[in-house]
């Protein structure tokens, strides 16, 4: 199948951001981090109110 997700296999992880900032800024404060832990887990950033 084109276009299916390798990565459906991995555990995921909930990523949310702090007071004061969004899922965009909280996902580019942690750039470094995902580039290590993607190969090995689904990242999800939550927008939260």
């Amino acid at each position: 199948m084109a276009g299916a997700d390798t990565t459906l296999h991995h555990p995921r992880i909930l990523c949310l951001h702090g007071g004061g900032t969004n899922a965009r800024i909280f996902r580019a404060q942690c750039r470094v981090l995902s580039r290590l832990l993607e190969p090995h887990f689904r990242l999800a950033y939550a927008e939260a109110p």
